[in-house]
């Protein structure tokens, strides 16, 4: 039967190169707190998301932006802590990733609803702005 290969056992080549999303814990960190920031900047929207055109614009490219740093920030703490189960440091990283998706979730959660209460014709103008029109 073949031995099962610790991880300092195998090849460079066949791992996971999860270091392209970030070379340090300090890199991390700083879009962990970038993010963060991003979050409480989209809450901020909740009540003026809709009042115009440009309030929207902002809105969404801001949500893109930050959803996309979000799934970088958690993809490499998950690939980290799948890496090495027994390794504190990444237990923390995913950690702190999952608190931050939730933080995520629960000040945004008021983007749906409020969208769909609007009139349609208002979200179809608004859509109409060249910086946002793949969200159609």
């Amino acid at each position: 039967m073949d031995k099962i290969l610790t991880r300092d056992e195998i090849k460079e080549e066949d791992k996971w190169d999860v270091d392209t999303l970030y070379q340090t814990k300090e890199e991390f960190d700083k879009d962990y707190q970038r993010i963060q920031n991003m979050i409480n900047e989209l809450a901020n929207y909740k009540d003026t998301f809709l009042k115009t055109k440009e309030n929207f614009k902002q809105m969404l490219l801001l949500n893109e932006k930050t959803s996309r740093l979000l799934e970088k920030l958690y993809t490499y703490a998950n690939l980290k802590s799948n890496e090495n189960m027994d390794n504190p440091m990444y237990q923390e990283l995913i950690g702190k990733a999952s608190t931050l998706y939730q933080d995520y979730q629960e000040k945004l959660a008021y983007f749906e609803p409020m969208l769909l209460k609007e009139k349609e014709d208002t979200i179809k103008d608004y859509l109409q702005q060249e910086e946002i029109k793949q969200y159609t």
